[in-house]
């Protein structure tokens, strides 16, 4: 669900503390676990919703995924500027 690599923070005065990305998993598993034991990743996934753009749109940064929207938008005002 995350990112690889780990998450570094700054936990009270010089204590830092550093999870890789399974242990973050792990910990915040109860947080997303619904009524019936999955994830909302995995009852997106049973009832057929694809998730691979949404995942491949979380990779980029804010600022990759305003730029792709610009594009698109530009795009879309070019079209139908084009239909008449």
């Amino acid at each position: 669900m995350f990112a690889s690599g780990a998450l570094t923070q700054r936990v009270g005065r010089g204590t830092i503390l550093s999870l890789n990305t399974e242990e973050l998993e792990r910990l915040l598993e109860p947080f997303w676990r619904t009524d019936d034991g999955r994830t909302a990743r995995e009852r997106a996934q049973a009832y057929g919703i694809d998730l691979s753009l949404i995942t491949e749109n979380l990779r980029l940064t804010p600022e990759e995924r305003v730029d792709r929207n610009q594009a698109a938008f530009e795009l879309a005002v070019d079209l139908q500027k084009a239909r008449g």
